[in-house]
């Protein structure tokens, strides 16, 4: 099972994660994000960025 929470993208998005959008997809956004925690405790992190959700691990390191 898997849950999620809306963060709020300036003040939690993971900086990692900001940084990740700025330098690979010039010109992007993020239009959303979720933390996401699954049923073990692993926390990962949504981004909705030009149409795509991209998933990052705790350290903002993408993941897909």
């Amino acid at each position: 099972m898997t849950t999620s929470a809306a963060i709020h993208l300036t003040d939690n998005t993971p900086a990692a994660i900001r940084d990740y959008v700025a330098k690979k997809m010039p010109g992007k956004k993020i239009k959303e994000a979720a933390e996401m925690l699954d049923a073990t405790g692993k926390k990962t992190f949504e981004a909705r960025v030009g149409g795509k959700d991209l998933i990052f691990d705790e350290r903002g390191t993408l993941i897909k």
